[in-house]
């Protein structure tokens, strides 16, 4: 996803740092699934590598992964920025029917891209120059990476995008429009990017939900592995 917006990574296997360039701390992370050998020189080099590049950053911490880097991070100023539940499903369940008034395609052109950045931009209230930034046109031709777009009348409404690699599908940007929402279009959308990744081999889907989400996702069939640490850099 970082790649398509014109990102960088680097840190370690352990703790990999990936920046997409867009000064929004979400869109920028460090990564801390297992354990680190030493966290105050994990978090210092985080630091520099994000000031390099000139962003803001959240540290993603594993579920139970790494307490002491917790400790080091908030020693250096970080603050605590929520804790979103870590859901999965696997095997990948079948794709049921979307609402009958909802059509959903694949983003493959720039003008549906257009629409794509519409939704998302709306969605997540987000400036529509940060998604451009997020979602650039080379992003349709970025490897692994699927677009979803689902319209009512013509008019669009929802959307998703699935990163596939490794027989694992990861399903980001789930949104719908403020005016569509309670409808069935986000868990549709959602459907739509688990269906891609079992057509492409994948037997296992893995998001991060919102609070509010939780329970749609876990009637899809997704199941919670525990919550990440979620904490954002000084700077942010």
């Amino acid at each position: 996803m970082g790649a398509a917006a014109g990102g960088t990574s680097g840190g370690g296997v352990d703790c990999p740092f990936l920046a997409s360039g867009v000064p929004v701390a979400p869109f920028n992370a460090v990564f801390a699934l297992s354990p680190v050998a030493d966290p105050d020189e994990c978090i210092e080099t985080a630091q520099h590598f994000m000031a390099e590049i000139g962003v803001p950053f959240f540290l993603w911490i594993g579920p139970g992964a790494n307490e002491p880097l917790a400790e080091a991070a908030r020693a250096a100023g970080f603050t605590d920025a929520g804790g979103p539940p870590a859901m999965v499903m696997t095997p990948l369940n079948p794709v049921p029917g979307a609402p009958d008034d909802l059509r959903i395609d694949r983003v493959d052109d720039p003008e549906r891209l257009d629409e794509f950045r519409f939704v998302m931009s709306a969605g997540f209230g987000l400036p529509l120059e940060v998604v451009e930034q997020l979602v650039p046109e080379a992003a349709l031709h970025g490897s692994g990476l699927a677009y979803f777009l689902g319209s009512v009348a013509g008019g669009p409404v929802a959307c998703s995008t699935v990163s596939v690699a490794d027989g694992t599908a990861g399903i980001y940007n789930v949104a719908s429009v403020e005016t569509s929402r309670g409808r069935g279009f986000g868990t549709a959308l959602t459907w739509a990017a688990v269906g891609h990744g079992a057509d492409m081999g994948c037997d296992l889907a893995i998001l991060q939900s919102s609070q509010m989400g939780a329970s749609v996702y876990s009637s899809m069939g997704f199941a919670e592995i525990g919550r990440y640490l979620q904490l954002a850099s000084p700077a942010s």
